[in-house]
Order: C-alpha cells, then structure tokens, then sequence
C-alpha cells in the first residue's frame, strides 16, 4: 500500500499545483512586495483535508471517469481533496492506474496514468504553465498539451462545464491521452 501512495503522491505534486496556483493566485496582490509582507490570517491560510476514494458527499460535481484506458494497467484507489482558503474552498479528484506489472519495470519504463478533476472553473488560468504547451481541441473546448522531456510525463490540461481537468499520462502517447479525456463520463 505505501508503494500505491508513493507513486499517485509522486506523479500528482506539479498537476495539483496548476489546480491549486489558479485558486490561490486569485488572493494574491498585484506588488510581489505586499505579498511578502501580508500577515497570515485564517483568511489566507491554506488548509487541505484528505480523503481515501472518492468522497462524493464533499464534492459539488460528480467525478468522472474515462472509458477509454491503456492496455494492462490497474486503477489505484482514488483520493479526494479539499482545499481551503478562508471562505474559498477547491475539492480535488485524483484518479490513478498503472501497468499491472509496474513494479517489475524502472520507473522511466512504466505506464502512469493521472485524472485530476476539481471544480476550479478556469476563470483564472494559469497562463505561465499553459503557454508551455501546444493549444487544441479537446471534446469541444481549449486545451493544452504539455509535452516536457523524453522521461517526463505529457499532461492535457483543459476546463469543461465549469471543471478543471488534468489527463496526465507517463509512457502513453499524445493521442491516446486525448482519447483518454474524449471518453470521460
């Protein structure tokens, strides 16, 4: 079980910060100076509470899942968090598979698979990331695509019916991570 932790804890770290920078930088002030100096208040304190599955009485959507998934891989347990920020509240779906045999593969040679879903509705995006990425089409909507180095995971990164969506995928291919995000219900 620690290494089923690991590995979602290891593959979510930079997809949750591009949900949680567009929340956070809507309280941020325009001079880095007086952000530095603001006090921390339980109005800008940050407070995430975590939970095992999907804790649908927490959400405000209904968490999709894909249709479409990668030959031989296994789904991990899905996480669910809440993020909080004084009366601002963010909930966060993650879902995970991986090749059924991963832990007789390197890392590097592995399929990953990571859906994160949350009900940010994109009215701040985070343009510093996206502008990393190529600009598509996704199930009727913008979307970017994120391809880094040969070792590193693509992510497809797009908001649809006021959710955000992070497809992010290690060892499949651009197109099937679109067919991947396509097939969400």
């Amino acid at each position: 079980m620690k290494k089923k932790n690991f590995i979602i804890g290891g593959i979510v770290g930079a997809a949750l910060a591009v949900a949680i920078s567009g929340f956070v930088s809507q309280e941020k002030t325009t001079s880095a100076n007086s952000y530095q100096n603001t006090k921390v208040t339980e109005d800008t304190k940050i407070k995430v509470e975590r939970f095992n599955g999907i804790a649908q009485d927490k959400l405000s959507f209904k968490a999709k899942k894909p249709t479409v998934l990668p030959e031989g891989v296994k789904e991990l347990e899905p996480k669910t968090e809440v993020v909080t920020q004084g009366a601002k509240k963010l909930t966060v779906v993650k879902q995970a598979w991986v090749d059924k045999d991963a832990d007789k593969k390197l890392k590097y040679q592995r399929k990953e698979l990571l859906i994160i879903q949350s009900d940010d509705d994109g009215t701040v995006k985070p343009m510093d990331v996206l502008s990393k990425g190529e600009k598509i089409q996704v199930a009727g909507v913008d979307a970017w695509l994120i391809k880094r180095g040969e070792h590193d995971p693509i992510q497809l990164i797009f908001w649809k019916d006021g959710r955000y969506f992070n497809v992010r995928g290690m060892n499949i291919k651009a197109d099937k991570l679109i067919k991947i995000a396509e097939s969400l219900q």
